[in-house]
């Protein structure tokens, strides 16, 4: 779990597009952006930037979906040994199939429109 992304140490380093990449790739499972107004703290405007970062850096590999998939897994085993949510074992046939296929593919199809857009591969 990643302390506030709009803290001063991250976004003098880094664009909200890429800090969220680098803090997934680092090893974190959860962002955290506290989404208040204050210096120091995560603004509302950061959250489509950081999201849509993570969303491009999945689609081009930078960061493997089996890495996306691993933190799932222990988000939800954290959530079943607290009682919050389905267990662990989950069924990801269901997960990755039918609906929610559908909803991953357009998400996809909408990086790679903007990637066009904005002139990257």
């Amino acid at each position: 779990v990643t302390d506030d992304m709009g803290m001063a140490g991250i976004t003098e380093l880094y664009p909200p597009e890429e800090s969220g990449v680098h803090a997934v790739i680092a090893g974190a499972d959860i962002l955290l952006c506290v989404r208040m107004t204050t210096t120091g703290a995560c603004a509302p405007e950061m959250l489509e930037p950081l999201r849509a970062g993570l969303l491009a850096a999945v689609a081009d590999g930078r960061i493997p979906i089996e890495r996306i998939d691993a933190s799932v897994r222990r988000i939800l085993a954290v959530k079943a040994r607290h009682g919050v949510g389905p267990a662990p074992d989950a069924d990801l046939a269901q997960i990755k199939g039918g609906e929610h296929l559908r909803i991953v593919a357009s998400v996809l199809e909408m990086v790679a429109i903007r990637q066009e857009e904005a002139g990257k591969p």
